[in-house]
């Protein structure tokens, strides 16, 4: 299947449910409850610089999560119908293998909710997609970050020793990888 097959598969499943959960495209009423993640410090710390404006926020949804949808879902809580994080399934240039990232409201860490919309994509990637592997690159610091993904059943394949800069300072990254063998194991 070529990447661009991968693609159109990607866009049909726009739309996922799971118990607690839909993950869906971004509109431009999800720009509040974005800001609330995007300007919370302890929330994108290792991503990139809390957003200190609503501007910043319709920039992200025009520039990123609307301009190209495909593979970008809204988080959205059921029991609230709140937009409560954002979680993406990226398709590498190997066409066996993606990236997946995510963001959640504080308020809403330790429910599992990140792990259950990732476990969504994972079963998207690995039986629609026909993936062999996803990876997840994340700051060495992220210990948060280092847990969901231990939760999903992805291992640690390394470290990236100064490759990225945070606050004027090289970083280390870690990549985890998780391959559809292991996923079916599991």
């Amino acid at each position: 299947m070529t990447k661009q097959e991968k693609l159109y598969l990607l866009l049909q499943h726009s739309i996922i449910e799971t118990d607690r959960l839909v993950l869906r495209p971004f509109n431009l009423e999800d720009a509040e409850d974005l800001f609330l993640i995007t300007s919370d410090k302890e929330v994108v710390n290792y991503v990139f610089p809390p957003h200190q404006a609503m501007s910043e926020v319709n920039i992200l949804l025009s520039t990123f999560y609307m301009k190209e949808p495909i593979g970008k879902y809204a988080v959205v809580y059921k029991e609230n119908n709140k937009l409560i994080g954002t979680c993406e399934l990226h398709l590498l240039n190997n066409p066996l293998n993606a990236e997946i990232g995510y963001l959640l409201n504080k308020t809403y860490w330790g429910k599992g909710l990140i792990p259950e919309a990732l476990n969504a994509l994972l079963n998207l990637a690995f039986t629609e997609l026909n993936l062999n592997r996803v990876e997840a690159k994340f700051n060495e610091l992220n210990a948060n970050s280092e847990r969901v993904l231990k939760k999903i059943g992805m291992q640690k394949e390394g470290i990236f020793r100064d490759n990225s800069m945070m606050n004027n300072e090289l970083i280390n990254d870690v990549q985890y990888a998780i391959t559809k063998r292991d996923y079916f194991r599991a």
